[in-house]
């Protein structure tokens, strides 16, 4: 592991646990056993990734994606309505897509692929550069968001501290990141469905999130649990990808486009103030 002591609360009191999680003794958050320095984002993140890896076919799930993206948007806008916005794991870029309507958008996206994609088809400005190596002005933007990424960085700790620098003053951040201590996680154990190293490597609570954000100097506003938009596809890939044997064309048949909206509750939405 890369952390000798907890990134949350400072106690060096690990235990084991689901035989590939570290998880502190004192405040609950967990991370994966795993030598981080040698993990390599470009090789984890490419476009196999988005095509028949974490997810069954990202592009032709467009429409899911918005949807949820919308959402999003719709509560991001409740704490900040205009100015600046970085985006961090953009991915094909269907958030800043919307969010350009009401903000001046930039995006970082590690899949070079998802990058060009999003500047050649949407004319967003998506960079595949080092986001922490990058030089951004301080207090450049009114919000940062984060969704579904926090679980993915090897220092999110770096990510966080660099997102507070580069906010304004009141500046929110937002995220969304997988809770280990809601009651699907804790029935499911070792089998929850967002427990899978090298790709998760962080796993939060509620609790430990907060805290972790406080220590980080943000004000927490809102936690809540939002539902997803998935495709009927998407949702048969996510169950059954590990222990799969027929071909992924099975899955170009129309109806698996069905989409289907699930909350499973598990799932954390996070606005914070730059405190």
């Amino acid at each position: 592991m890369q952390y000798d002591k907890c990134m949350v609360c400072g106690s060096g009191r690990f235990t084991a646990i689901y035989t590939i999680l570290l998880r502190c003794a004192d405040c609950g958050y967990a991370v994966a056993d795993l030598d981080m320095a040698v993990l390599s984002p470009k090789l984890l993140y490419d476009s196999h990734y988005f095509f028949n890896g974490e997810y069954l076919h990202y592009l032709r799930d467009e429409s899911c994606h918005r949807k949820n993206f919308s959402n999003r948007l719709g509560q991001l806008l409740k704490f900040v309505s205009r100015g600046a916005l970085l985006e961090i794991g953009s991915a094909y870029g269907f958030f800043l897509a919307q969010a350009c309507r009401y903000f001046k958008v930039t995006g970082y996206e590690v899949c070079q692929e998802a990058a060009s994609y999003a500047r050649a088809h949407l004319g967003l400005d998506v960079r595949s550069t080092d986001f922490l190596a990058d030089h951004l002005d301080t207090d450049a933007f009114d919000a940062v968001v984060m969704w579904d990424v926090l679980e993915h960085l090897p220092r999110p700790d770096y990510f966080i501290k660099k997102s507070w620098r580069i906010l304004k003053k009141n500046g929110i951040l937002a995220l969304t990141t997988g809770d280990i201590e809601s009651p699907l996680a804790m029935w499911q154990g070792k089998d929850w469905r967002l427990i899978h190293p090298p790709t998760h490597l962080h796993y939060f609570s509620k609790r430990s999130l907060c805290r972790w954000l406080q220590k980080n100097r943000f004000e927490v506003l809102r936690v809540s649990y939002p539902g997803y938009w998935r495709s009927l596809g998407q949702v048969i890939h996510g169950m059954l990808k590990s222990r799969r044997s027929f071909s992924d064309h099975y899955f170009d048949r129309s109806y698996f486009n069905i989409p289907i909206f699930l909350n499973t509750f598990d799932i954390m939405q996070v606005f914070a103030r730059k405190a």
